[in-house]
């Protein structure tokens, strides 16, 4: 073990007893002697996981490998952070959580449920992830955006501003989705498509190439918007249409 809890050093928090951990010995960028964060047991923090500041990790939650916890981040539930992951600022992580890889979480961020993150996934801002999501690959969600049910966002997509992604959703690729953009059922974005305003997104709907999407347009059904169309104000798209530039 590389620390040890101090018995004499702890705080209550939700009718629990957390103890400040001491380093013991030199590892990764921590050095003998370093006060950490607060843990409620040694089953929370093994490997050269490590705790900073006034972060707390406490209940059934893990942190191990190298990963590293700051702030005033709360780990708490059955989430299990490992790899290089790192978790700084006010992030909340809860339930069944897992953070792994390279990804990065801070600023006012909730995660919860069975969500799962990795890769180089950065979520920051006031953004929530919960459910069952995945995120991966150099995904990044900031802003308010909001995550839900069994989306998956992957590749380099971007998710920012109001924008809700939940159902069984599909972000990959280049995608930007930003303003109170919302896409759910099995609808999937991908390539260099770019959603923002109030759009909505639903069904089976693809919507690929460099595809625009804005304003209140609506596209739903098995439709697929691709190449360079646009599709704008409070335009409706549904059934079986197929949309391109040379519409």
């Amino acid at each position: 073990m590389n620390y040890k809890l101090l018995k004499d050093d702890f705080i209550l928090y939700r009718n629990r007893k957390l103890y400040r951990i001491k380093a013991i010995k030199n590892f990764n960028n921590v050095k003998k002697d370093d006060l950490g964060g607060f843990i409620q047991s040694a089953e929370n923090l093994t490997d050269n996981a490590w705790i900073f500041e006034d972060a707390r990790v406490f209940g059934d939650a893990r942190i191990f490998g190298n990963a590293q916890i700051s702030g005033d981040a709360r780990i708490s539930g059955d989430a299990h952070i490992f790899g290089d992951a790192r978790i700084s600022g006010n992030a909340w992580i809860s339930g069944n959580t897992r953070i792994s890889g390279n990804a990065r979480i801070s600023g006012n961020t909730r995660i919860s449920g069975n969500a799962q993150i990795s890769g180089n996934a950065q979520i920051s801002g006031d953004a929530w992830v919960f459910r069952d999501t995945r995120i991966s690959g150099n995904a990044q969600i900031f802003g308010n955006a909001r995550i839900s049910g069994n989306a998956q966002i992957s590749g380099d997509a971007r998710i920012s501003g109001d924008a809700h992604i939940f159902g069984d959703a599909r972000i990959s690729g280049n995608a930007r989705i930003s303003g109170n953009a919302q896409i759910f059922g099995n609808a999937h974005i991908f390539e260099n498509t770019r959603i923002s305003g109030d759009a909505q997104i639903s069904g089976n709907a693809q919507i690929f190439g460099n595809a625009r999407i804005s304003g209140n347009a609506q596209i739903s059904g098995n439709a697929q918007i691709f190449e360079n169309a646009w599709v704008f104000v409070d335009t409706w798209i549904s059934g079986d249409a197929l949309i391109s530039e040379d519409t």
